[in-house]
């Protein structure tokens, strides 16, 4: 990607990080290095609207948390499954995928 000039956001599931077959916190801080983004998809990958509201403001701040722990940066993206409410509260930019159309906005 880097040949091309292309940069890309990733969504690391914080809770796997080092596990077999998941990315590495050095192979996390190597893609921030080539100007990759990383963003959170959660601390344990579990389905956010069977879990209630305290549950995922804990599982998005722990996340949050372990992801800029590892890469020195603020990590503020998160791939809408939850409440707008939920994500504003944890301070992350709310991205909704609708067909194939990527919407982007501050909350």
């Amino acid at each position: 990607m880097q040949e091309y000039g292309f940069n890309a956001t990733f969504f690391v599931v914080a809770g796997r990080v080092d596990r077999t077959y998941h990315l590495t916190r050095d192979y996390i801080k190597k893609m921030v290095g080539a100007g990759m983004e990383i963003g959170s998809h959660g601390l344990r990958h579990k389905y956010l609207t069977l879990m209630d509201y305290g549950e995922i403001e804990r599982e998005l701040h722990q996340s949050k948390s372990i992801l800029e722990s590892i890469t020195k940066q603020p990590v503020d993206y998160f791939p809408s499954q939850a409440d707008v409410i939920t994500v504003r509260s944890c301070s992350y930019y709310l991205f909704a995928v609708i067909k194939v159309f990527v919407h982007v906005c501050k909350v």
